[in-house]
C-alpha cells in the first residue's frame, strides 16, 4: 500500500504552492481469507496440540480452545 504525502504553502494569492512530495510505502498485505469452516477446523487442531502436550488433561478444553483461537486469529490477521 503506498501513501502520498504533499506538504504545501499558500501563496500570497490564495493558490497553493507545493513544497515537497514524501512518498511512503507500507509492506500491507490484506489479512489470509479463510472461511468460518477453516478457522474453526484450525482452532481445534491447535487446541488439540496443547491439550496432547500437557497429557490431556481434563477440565482444560475451554481454555484450550480460547488460547488456540488467540494463536490462530493472530496469526491470521497478521501483517506480513
Amino acid at each position: 500500500m503506498t501513501h502520498v504525502y504533499t506538504l504545501a504553502a499558500e501563496k500570497p494569492h490564495g493558490n497553493f504552492q507545493t513544497l515537497a512530495t514524501q512518498q511512503v510505502t507500507q509492506k500491507a498485505q490484506p489479512p489470509l481469507a479463510v472461511g468460518p469452516t477453516e478457522r474453526d477446523h484450525r482452532i481445534a487442531e491447535a487446541a488439540y496440540l496443547r491439550a496432547e502436550r500437557r497429557g490431556f488433561p481434563p477440565g482444560c478444553e475451554l481454555q484450550d480452545w480460547l488460547e488456540a483461537e488467540a494463536e490462530v486469529d493472530k496469526l491470521l490477521t497478521q501483517v506480513h
